[in-house]
């Protein structure tokens, strides 16, 4: 389109009246089109020709348009081009009336005109404001007019209208009653335009207008807003209508819209015009509100909302939101339901109801805290919100702790007040639980923030803080925020507890919980918390500890630290002790990793109100589960339970009465383990640091009763530290063990005994490091001043010399700090001090006389003196080699320059050397000893001094000493401090022995008349060595082999590595020596040079020296390495490895063949030795092996018989080897089973010996491959496996039985082979009838197959059998039963018995096969076979029992698997199964909270396993236990009573071992206490209990008789009595001969020392008297012995049973007619037996009268003696009764006469060799 040429031509056509409006509209749209010409010079020019046209098309030649029609669209378009008018200067003389035309077409145009008229206002008023004053007012009478008529709008637009929608019910509003009800009429239809006094768009857009206004021209205000401020009001206050059609949702959201912009304006009036705005305060607040009710999901316009409710709560008009809150409790009202709102405006909304809450917190009812609760706790844990808003919800709900606190008034309130309290605890802890997570995550973003820039820091930040290179800074503010909220919460979690625990308690007046929690007491009451709420705040200890990682500046962890210490110290003892035996374990792990956790349990050991009960409950978890980490004593946990130690030791001071009652049952446990610990595991150095904390604790308090209880401990501990400080402990070990000798924890007079024995440590503590001297020095005072001198000298006196002149050494002047306690106590010996002067002094030996090395110092006139420096070398090699003896580094530089210094000496180095030309005499002299120096002494005629002849032993201690300095030497090249980078001293050893070594083997060589070159250089060197052994003068150079052997060999790798670094300069200096002596020879020869050979033509190629270069040295060094390779230890064996790898390469292929078997047998056996993980030893061992096998076996020159004869030794060896390979392959191949690599690569290649293991295999491999003629071919290797096993059971010796036993288990895999080919049969012929049975009766189908896995099951190995046995058995019936699972995988609706049958029998198998790895404690392959084995999801109830049992039980015995254990416990489904399984299960489940240290989950575990299944024998046994263990540590008689009542309830429903718990139950009755609650218990119990149980026990039950126990053991007998009477009898009898013998056996020792004290007085000697004093001798000792059946004369016992027997029977007495000569050879012997048998109570024969007896006299009194202990029998045993008399006594009493009956039978030696053998053994 054209532009326009002449504006006023066009401006005048434009107002021409007849101009038709579709033309006048579109030289309008020309004008729009060519508006740019506003921005040029002619925009005066446009004006004064358009403006006025524009204001006639708008007042004159239109009228406003309320439908969409040309015309509107014409006067659109005017204001629209007077809208884009350029605010200039030039427009400034057309604003008046612009201005009016404007407003014009606002009050009576359509909204769309209106609106754009309001933007002109709006700019022309802001752009010229100085001289528009006067035309604002019209603007602001328009503004009223509308307020005036909006509800009419509102009912304009909504009235009417019957459509169904969403319902929305706002708040009750006090809107203004003096609007006009006006008649409503119908809304706009489509092609309608609003008016513009009828738009929610314009009053949208008019509060911005007038807020300008008034502060433009502030004295607007006054005259406006009294009647503007309450049109506005009336405005916001219509609700709008409750259901909205569809249709009409645009101008809903405009009329809420529109309703939001007022209240956004008058919010903004709040302040300036408060006095206005007072009588609508309600009004205002409860519109707000309800506009945030029924306003749309906008965020904008819910944004403007809320920072309006900001502004009220700014002023004091807050108050009337106050009764608004359950209102702005509902989050969809708050923050609306649309997601745009839902994540922009929560942080805004609950900020805002935080501050809110906060303000009526006080008013507000438990229902309403309720919810406030449940927001704020779901909007802290809400991750998508700021942590600044979560911090903003932890103090909105701590600020609700006190007005809750104060709610609870009665136990109602005080109830839900309580449950409030514990939501908020939930909330909290449950924030902790996810820092747990968090912090890490952020730590980690930190880190990796510092090492790398973002690509956001990249783009954003400048240049210097891109190479700066710090942690962002938003990463910073996050770190910030994530501490604020961690400090909130902890500090928050002191007031939450305290209020919890006083939940329940009478609240004093005028107190806050804070100011409560700082009182020390509190009004007595009920106190604590309960158990789920310590449940709840132990998550503060288990996920807290976590975020203590974020505070790594010292004084905020510090703080925090302290922090956590209050919360915890606040807590009752009780809920205390609780909350740390849930989190204990786990906070033990977090200590480990963060130590600095420790400070909080130091600081509750000094927290007056529960370091009692947190010290018991520390001490316990460290001596019950934590003692064994201290066997790893570098490990994090030793050094963690270690000053956990010495916090708990260290607080004891505090209170030493309450802490002996807490350590008097831990000590001697502590002690005891320690001391069996101590000579049990490999490092007892943790253990020792726990005695030394121990007994320092002990020492600094008087515990009486605890050091009285240790008394028995103090030999076994002595003991224990004297045998470790003789034997082989560690130097860091050694100072300890003298501390802890002279720390015992024993009073002075407990030691007495053993002082002799502390003497030696002492001595050596007064000879140690400074901390032992004082403790030394104070415990000789502390003996000197106690104890009597003339006690303490004998105690002293082996070691009085040593520790006088010990004494001696520290009487030293100031500044020495013990030089006056070492005189104090010298002088307090007195002369004693002096006295051992009179004896000799000890001196030193030596093994060997001679001295290595000596000094010669010569003095005028030439008198020679030797100076042996042996001691002062080995002092510096102590200082060279060990580096932590706290030598400084410059000592230790000048001891090893010394050694050096030494070295040279005895290699007798010349001074200088001028003459290149040496003769090889000449170099070969240089090694010489230093002793033997008179020859160049000789030649320089300087002087001359005879020393004499060497001797062998003078020559073995140069030997010795020599060998000493290498090592060291070589050892010492490893040590950076102690060798500078240029120093070359022990390379220069090394080529000076090379050069020593070439020239003597080289002599040796040339002196000898060979034909080849070096054909005898190893005899000629023995001879040279020979010659250099007889001549005593010099030292073998070989014995630098021997020095760097022994380097390699060292434990220290470093050393090892230096040594091999010196092999390689040692050896490269031999080739080189070699090369150019074999270039002479050749060139000599007319030759040429011989180059290095490639042995090997691969990618890595090997080179080795020419075969004519040959080093003898080498054939010498080689053996001592091989020796290396069968070193006792792996740093010997890898020493050997690598010294053969530093000569592969310089060792001519010649001589690598003589030695390549002995180098393979060697590196095989390392291979073979090495364990599984030294991968790396491994990969460096085969690398040499396959140099060394392609050096010498892959050259060209492959024709040398003895390199072929070498190759095939090596290829024989290697075949042994690998043949071993494969019979280990067919073993375990087959039960992976893997049997295609079985068939594909190991059964074509195996060449196995012919074994019946191997025809096994060969049968298993045939019947699985299941081919046409498999079955047969299995059947056939078994019968030669069945030949082959009895050849060799023939060729077994006869006598050999555990040789058999392999076979015998080889004899039922044979026959399961069989078994398995007749099951495939049997299979395969499964449609076939067998036998006689009618066609299709299925009952015989598969009998063979179910008859054989019925025998299976019944056919097991031994429990004691190995496990491989029991493995190679069951896993072949593993592989049969998945035969039948796949044979009959089809028959589960057809036959379900059939499809069941081989999951059941696979399912027995693996759950046998895991319960014997169990038993044979192989708990891991117990797991493993249950995990992996079976492979099936179903499984009958009854074995899926026995396979939870079994793993549950595994997981019992693994200590890292417990909680696994637990796991699969808790997730079993007890649905399935029986009540009694289910006890079962609950039962297992107490067995592992028992050793997961939860008693309580244990004890509750137990009780459900009763409940479900009373009769449950085992789950009473193990709740006894439990209560039994209870009893032990806290000694509560009621859990006595407990376990005592749960064994007999085990015993009587029949558990298998009743005997050791009937032991425990007569044990604890034996120690009943005084209340008897064992007593109690037993005999309640006692009828219910088997009598049969109590049969093996008579004779305790018979000796508790005479203890306080005795009335209850009494009814168990009188019970077996009634019951079985023989059983009684015959103990009772043996119990009162063992008694009657006691007391006769010391009366007849009484009796013979009278009997010779008269003969010695008498002096005469009769016809028997020679032999009376060596019988009495004998009868005394016999006399003397216990009267216990056990430990009695065995042939006395015999004669008394015979005698008894014998006088049973007075008609038999063959016994008792003996020949009188018998009786007179022995008379003092039988009248010892007459004594032996007298009854008890009989009174004794007179002394004298017992030699005077004849032979009829003693038989009389035997006969006598015998009748009385029959009656006595006969007295014991029951009553005989007659029969009328028996049927009167109540009960009859026909057992009584069964017993008298069974006594007269039983005393016939008849009957007794017919007894029961059972009871053999005591008779």
């Amino acid at each position: 389109m054209s532009p326009i040429q002449n504006f006023e031509q066009h401006s005048r056509r434009l107002v021409d009246p007849d101009l038709p409006i579709q033309t006048r509209l579109e030289m309008v749209v020309e004008v729009r089109d060519s508006l740019e010409i506003a921005h040029t010079a002619e925009y005066l020019n446009f004006m004064k020709c358009y403006f006025p046209a524009f204001s006639v098309i708008l007042l004159q030649i239109t009228k406003p348009q309320f439908v969409d029609n040309p015309e509107h669209k014409l006067r659109n378009i005017v204001v629209e081009i007077l809208n884009r008018l350029p605010h200039s200067e030039v427009l400034r003389p057309f604003v008046q009336d612009l201005l009016k035309v404007a407003m014009q077409v606002l009050t009576t145009d359509n909204e769309e005109n209106g609106l754009i008229c309001i933007r002109i206002i709006f700019d022309l008023l802001r752009n010229f404001r100085p001289t528009l004053e006067n035309e604002v007012q019209p603007f602001l009478d328009f503004v009223c007019k509308i307020y005036q008529v909006f509800r009419f709008t509102v009912s304009h637009f909504f009235d009417n209208v019957k459509v169904e929608e969403v319902k929305v019910k706002p708040v009750e509003t006090s809107a203004s009653s003096d609007q006009s009800s006006l008649t409503p009429v119908a809304p706009v239809g489509n092609g309608q335009l609003n008016p513009s006094t009828r738009s929610f768009k314009i009053i949208t857009e008019s509060p911005l207008v007038v807020m300008f206004l008034f502060q433009l021209y502030s004295r607007l205000v006054q005259t406006n807003i009294p009647h503007l401020l309450p049109l506005m009001v009336a405005a916001i206050s219509v609700p709008g209508p409750e259901n909205v059609p569809s249709h009409l949702k645009p101008q809903f959201i405009e009329l809420k819209g529109a309703q939001v912009k007022t209240v956004s304006f008058l919010t903004y009036l709040l302040k300036s015009c408060a006095e206005y705005i007072r009588p609508h305060e309600e009004s205002i607040c409860k519109s707000i509100v309800n506009l945030l009710v029924t306003c749309s999901d906008s965020a904008s316009i819910r944004k403007e909302l809320l920072v309006s409710l900001k502004h009220v709560l700014g002023t004091d008009f807050k108050r009337g939101l106050f009764p608004l809150i359950d209102t702005l409790l509902d989050e969809r009202v708050l923050v609306g339901t649309g997601r745009a709102c839902f994540e922009s405006l929560r942080p805004l909304a609950y900020s805002l109801l935080a501050e809110i809450v906060h303000h009526v917190r006080g008013d507000l009812s438990l229902s309403q805290l309720s919810r406030i609760i449940y927001l704020f706790s779901r909007n802290m844990h809400d991750s998508t919100l700021s942590v600044s808003i979560h911090t903003t919800c932890a103090r909105l709900m701590l600020n609700l702790v006190e007005p809750i606190f104060e709610k609870g008034v009665d136990q109602q309130s005080m109830d839900e007040a309580r449950i409030l309290l514990g939501r908020i605890l939930d909330a909290f802890v449950g924030k902790f639980s996810n820092f747990k997570r968090t912090i890490p995550q952020l730590l980690e973003e930190g880190e990796v923030g510092k090492d790398r820039v973002t690509l956001r820091a990249k783009l954003e930040l400048p240049v210097q803080a891109v190479m700066n290179l710090q942690v962002p800074v938003e990463h910073s503010k996050e770190v910030n925020d994530y501490k604020n909220l961690i400090k909130t919460l902890v500090m928050g979690m002191k007031t939450i507890i305290w209020s919890i625990t006083h939940a329940h308690l009478a609240r004093p007046q005028g107190l806050n919980p804070q100011a409560l929690a700082s009182q020390p007491s509190a009004p007595q009451g009920f106190k604590g918390m309960r158990e789920d709420e310590v449940w709840k705040a132990s998550g503060v200890l288990k996920s807290g500890v976590h975020c203590l990682a974020l505070f790594k500046e010292k004084d905020e962890e510090k703080e925090m630290l302290s922090l956590f210490s209050q919360i915890l110290a606040i807590m009752e003892p009780r809920d205390l002790m609780d909350m740390f035996s849930l989190c204990m374990p786990e906070l033990f792990e977090c200590m480990i990793n963060n130590n600095q956790l420790v400070q909080i349990f130091a600081a509750l050991l000094q927290a007056p109100k529960v370091y009692k009960p947190f010290a018991d409950v520390l001490i316990n978890l460290l001596v019950s589960s934590k003692l064994d980490v201290l066997k790893n004593p570098e490990s994090d946990a030793t050094k963690l339970v270690l000053h956990l130690f010495r916090c708990i030791f260290g607080a004891v001071t505090k209170a030493p009465s309450d802490f002996e009652r807490i350590l008097q049952h831990h000590v001697p446990a502590i002690m005891e383990v320690c001391m069996k610990n101590a000579t049990e595991v490999e490092k007892p150095l943790g253990y020792m640091q726990l005695l030394r904390t121990v007994f320092r604790g002990l020492a600094g308090c008087k515990y009486e009763l605890l050091l009285r209880d240790l008394i028995p401990m103090l030999l076994p501990c002595l003991n224990m530290l004297l045998t470790m400080l003789e034997g082989p402990a560690g130097e860091d070990m050694k100072d300890l063990l003298l501390e802890l000798c002279l720390t015992l924890p024993a009073r002075l007079s407990s030691l007495l005994p053993y002082l002799p024995r502390l003497m030696k440590p002492l001595v050596f503590c007064l000879r140690g490091s400074d901390e032992l001297v004082s403790l030394g020095l104070r415990t000789l005072e502390f003996w000197v001043d106690s104890l009597n001198p003339d006690f303490l000298e004998p105690s002293m006196a082996n070691v009085m010399s040593e520790v006088i002149l010990a004494l001696w050494s520290h009487l030293r002047p100031v500044p020495y700090p013990w030089g006056g306690k070492a005189l104090q106590i010298l002088g307090k010996l007195g002369g004693r001090n002096r006295r051992f002067l009179k004896e000799p002094l000890t001196l030193e030996c030596k093994d060997n006389p001679e001295h290595g090395l000596r000094l010669v110092l010569t003095f005028e006139p030439s008198t020679p003196f030797l100076v042996p420096l042996d001691k002062f070398i080995n002092l510096a090699v102590v200082a060279v080699i060990q580096k932590n003896q706290g030598i400084d580094i410059y000592y230790r530089k000048q001891a090893l320059k010394f050694l050096r210094v030494c070295l040279l000496s005895q290699l007798n180095l010349p001074g200088c050397v001028t003459d290149v030309g040496q003769t090889p005499r000449q170099l070969s002299t240089l090694l010489r000893s230093a002793v033997d120096s008179s020859l160049h002494r000789s030649e320089s005629g300087e002087m001359k001094a005879d020393l004499g002849v060497k001797t062998k032993t003078q020559l073995m201690a140069e030997k010795s000493i020599f060998k000493t300095l290498l090592v060291t030497i070589l050892a010492a090249s490893s040590d950076l401090d102690l060798s500078d980078s240029d120093d070359d001293f022990v390379v220069n050893i090394c080529r000076h022995f090379a050069i020593i070594l070439h020239i003597d083997y080289t002599s040796s060589n040339a002196s000898s008349s060979t034909g080849s070159l070096g054909g005898s250089v190893i005899s000629a060197s023995s001879r040279s060595k020979g010659n250099r052994s007889s001549n005593l003068k010099q030292l073998d150079p070989l014995i630098f082999l021997d020095a760097l052997v022994d380097v390699l060999a060292d434990e220290n790798r470093l050393h090892a590595k230096a040594a091999l670094n010196a092999l390689n300069v040692f050896s490269e200096t031999l080739l080189f020596l070699a090369r150019v002596k074999h270039a002479d020879v050749l060139m000599a020869r007319g030759g040429h040079n011989a180059s290095m050979i490639v042995s090997s033509p691969s990618t890595n190629p090997v080179y080795s020296p020419h075969p004519s270069v040959r080093i003898p040295v080498f054939e010498q060094l080689l053996p001592r390495l091989l020796h290396g390779c069968y070193g006792s230890t792996w740093q010997a064996q890898m020493g050997g490895v690598m010294g053969l790898g530093a000569l592969v390469g310089k060792v001519n292929v010649e001589t690598l063949c003589l030695f390549q078997v002995k180098i393979v047998r060697g590196l095989v056996y390392v291979l073979k030795r090495l364990p599984v993980y030294a991968s790396k030893e491994q990969e460096e061992t085969s690398q040499v092996l396959m140099q060394i096998l392609r050096v010498v076996n892959n050259v060209d020159e492959a024709n040398s018989e003895a390199r072929r004869k070498s190759f095939q030794d090596v290829v024989e060896y290697l075949a042994t080897e690998l043949i071993e390979n494969y019979e280990i392959l067919l073993d375990s191949l087959w039960k992976l089973p893997d049997w295609a690599y079985l068939k594909d690569h190991v059964i074509p290649k195996a060449q196995v010996e012919e074994t019946p293991k191997l025809r096994l295999v060969q049968a298993y491999f045939a019947l699985h491959d299941r081919n046409s003629s498999g079955v047969g071919d299995a059947e056939n290797i078994v019968g030669k496996g069945v030949d082959l096993a009895l050849e060799q059971w023939w060729q077994l010796p006869e006598m050999s039985v555990h040789a058999r036993v392999p076979l015998l288990q080889q004899f039922q895999q044979l026959v399961e082979v069989q078994e398995s080919a007749r099951i495939h049969v049997d299979i395969a012929n499964g449609n076939k009838v067998s036998g006689n049975a009618a066609v299709g009766a299925p009952g015989n189908r598969y009998a063979d197959l179910k008859d054989i896995l019925e025998t299976w099951r019944l056919r097991t190995p031994n429990e004691w059998d190995s496990m491989p046995v029991w493995y190679d058995m069951l896993q072949w019936r593993n592989e049969m039963y998945n035969v039948v699972i796949e044979a009959f995988k089809d028959f589960a609706t057809s036959n379900s018995p059939l499809h069941h049958l081989g999951f059941r029998d696979k399912a027995w198998n693996v759950n046998k096969l895991a319960r014997i790895a169990r038993k044979q404690e192989l708990y891991d392959v117990c797991v493993q076979i249950l995990e992996k084995m079976y492979g099936h999801s179903t499984m009958e109830v009854q074995e899926a029992f026995v396979k939870i049992r079994e793993q549950a039980k595994a997981y019992l015995e693994m200590k890292g698997e417990r909680a696994s254990g637990l796991n699969l416990i808790n997730s079993t489904n007890l649905e399935y199964f029986p009540d009694k399984i289910k006890a079962e299960i609950f039962r297992l489940k107490g067995d592992f909270h028992l050793k997961l240290n939860d008693t309580e989950g244990a004890n509750i575990a137990y009780s459900n396993a009763i409940t479900l299944f009373k009769n449950l024998p085992k789950g009473w046994i193990s709740w006894g236990n439990y209560c039994d263990m209870a009893y032990q540590e806290t000694q509560d008689e009621i859990w006595l009573e407990y376990a005592v009542s749960c064994f007999l309830q085990g015993i009587r429903f029949g558990v298998s071992n009743s005997r050791s718990h009937i032991a425990r139950v007569l044990y604890l009755l034996s120690f009943d206490t005084a209340n008897e609650p064992v007593g109690r218990v037993f005999d309640k119990h006692l009828e219910q209990v088997p009598h049969w149980v109590w049969l093996s026990w008579i004779p305790q039950l018979l000796l508790s008789l005479q203890r306080t126990e005795a009335p209850h053991c009494k009814l168990v007998l009188l019970k077996i009595a009634a019951v079985f009477p023989q059983a009684l009898y015959y103990w009772l009898r043996t119990y009162l001969l063992e008694r009657r013998d006691a007391v006769n056996k010391s009366e007849l020792g009484r009796l013979v020392l009278a009997q010779r004290m008269q003969q010695n007085a008498s002096g005469v000697a009769g016809h028997g008297g020679g032999n009376l004093p060596s019988e009495t001798h004998q009868g005394a000792q016999v006399g003397g012995a216990s009267g216990t059946h056990d430990s009695g004369n065995p042939h006395g016992q015999e004669s008394e049973r015979s005698t008894a027997e014998n006088n049973a029977h007075p008609g038999n007495d063959q016994s008792m007619h003996q020949s009188s000569s018998t009786i007179n050879e022995n008379t003092a012997r039988q009248n010892g037996a007459s004594l032996a048998i007298r009854p008890l109570g009989m009174p004794i024969p007179p002394v004298g009268g017992i030699a005077t007896l004849n032979s009829a006299e003693l038989k009389d009194k035997v006969n006598s003696n015998v009748k009385d202990v029959i009656g006595r029998i006969r007295g014991i045993a029951p009553q005989y009764f007659s029969e009328e008399d028996e049927n009167i006594v109540e009960p009859p009493q026909s057992v009584q006469r069964g017993v008298n009956e069974l006594v007269e039978a039983a005393l016939s030696p008849r009957n007794l060799c017919m007894m029961d053998p059972t009871w053999h053994p005591w008779f």
